[in-house]
């Protein structure tokens, strides 16, 4: 992935759709402290990022969430399956989640990155 602008991070442009076949499901919360640099983050070990990464607004809750990735048919479902709670956590984060045994991954920065 090239670099990406904050105007960019910020409307989503760096996302397409997903489906069932992705086994990974990357989530950047939104809240005022995230970067474009985070992406690094859902790198892999050559650091070379190919996977996708939904932005988020710190305002969707976890089933929302759930529901936005087509993890799950419904919010039903989703809160009948899922077992971690009720907001999206502070930090890094990871989950294997529904019968296609998705693994989750988000990062909601609750501190500005620090240049250094």
């Amino acid at each position: 992935m090239g670099e990406v602008t904050i105007e960019a991070f910020r409307s989503n442009e760096v996302i397409t759709s997903l489906s069932k076949e992705f086994a990974f499901l990357n989530v950047i919360v939104d809240n005022g402290n995230s970067d474009p640099k985070d992406l690094w983050l859902f790198a892999d070990d050559n650091g070379v990022n190919d996977q996708e990464v939904m932005v988020v607004s710190p305002t969707v809750d976890i089933f929302d969430l759930l529901l936005m990735l087509r993890v799950f048919p419904s919010k039903g479902q989703a809160r009948k399956n899922w077992k971690y709670g009720t907001i999206i956590p502070d930090g890094w984060s990871e989950f294997k989640i529904g019968k296609f045994k998705h693994h989750l991954c988000m990062w909601n920065p609750q501190e500005p990155r620090s240049e250094g």
